[in-house]
């Protein structure tokens, strides 16, 4: 069974991307804590630290951090791809 989510995948990207936990949360409208905690509860599943986070400058990959992120972006293109054939079953 799978021990983490879509949503701390999609929170990983969103960090990843902006270098910002601040900047993933209001991309992802929720509250920081929530895209906090939600990557850091990935990182404990893992057993990787997936950032290193510098106060009041954001955050950086950490070298896993890189290798994971090229799969964690096609895991999303294939979640959304799954959600558009079950669209189109749906109709």
């Amino acid at each position: 069974m799978l021990k983490v989510s879509l949503r701390q995948i999609s929170y990983f990207v969103a960090a990843a991307e902006t270098g910002s936990i601040a900047e993933a949360a209001r991309l992802a409208n929720v509250a920081q804590p929530s895209v906090s905690w939600a990557i850091l509860k990935m990182e404990e599943l893992l057993d990787l630290e997936l950032f290193v986070r510098q106060h009041a400058r954001g955050v950086s990959l950490t070298a896993a951090g890189h290798r994971l992120l090229p799969q964690a972006r096609g895991l999303l293109h294939m979640a959304e791809e799954f959600e558009a054939v079950a669209r189109v079953q749906g109709q």
